[in-house]
């Protein structure tokens, strides 16, 4: 007799298969990836924090551009104010050079201002003064030219003598005596 499970009918239904199990996946295949996650943390707080202090420093040396270039406009507002007009003398240089002038001139009174007497048109007096040259007195002594020359060589003679003294003071001692 025909068993219907020899032949492979199963009385008009489909024959069944085994049941087939799930796939499952290691637990060190788990642990494995939770050490790389960890790790890929631990890198991407490390490279956080390098970051903000990356960002802290380039704040720090924005102040410090603003700072220098805040000096530099000082300085050269400060330049700038000092530089010297020099072609243009103020009054107090103006009244200097007539005080200075009044006590040289020995004409004009304190009182009065310089020019009055015997001016030109542009208030430069008129009084000219004259250089008298005097001729130069020569001296029975020599030149301060052949002096120099001279007091040179001495000098230099001097200190020759000078080292070689010292030398022979402070080596004598130290030669041993052959006698």
């Amino acid at each position: 007799m025909n068993n219907p499970t020899q032949n492979g009918t199963n009385n008009g239904q489909p024959p069944t298969q085994p049941p087939t199990p799930s796939p499952t996946v290691p637990l060190t295949v788990y642990r494995e990836l939770a050490a790389e996650l960890q790790a890929t943390k631990a890198l991407m707080d490390s490279l956080h924090q390098q970051n903000q202090t990356l960002t802290q420093q380039n704040q720090q040396l924005h102040r410090e551009l603003e700072r220098i270039g805040q000096s530099v406009v000082s300085i050269q507002q400060i330049a700038s104010s000092l530089s010297p007009n020099w072609g243009t003398p103020t009054d107090a240089d103006r009244m200097d050079a007539e005080a200075i002038a009044a006590r040289i001139r020995p004409g004009n009174a304190r009182g009065q201002q310089p020019g009055l007497n015997g001016s030109t048109a542009d208030g430069l007096s008129s009084d000219l003064f004259t250089e008298q040259g005097s001729l130069p007195h020569k001296s029975n002594a020599s030149t301060p030219k052949d002096l120099s020359g001279l007091w040179l060589w001495m000098v230099i003679l001097g200190i020759i003598v000078t080292a070689f003294a010292a030398g022979f003071m402070f080596v004598r001692p130290l030669i041993p005596a052959n006698r």
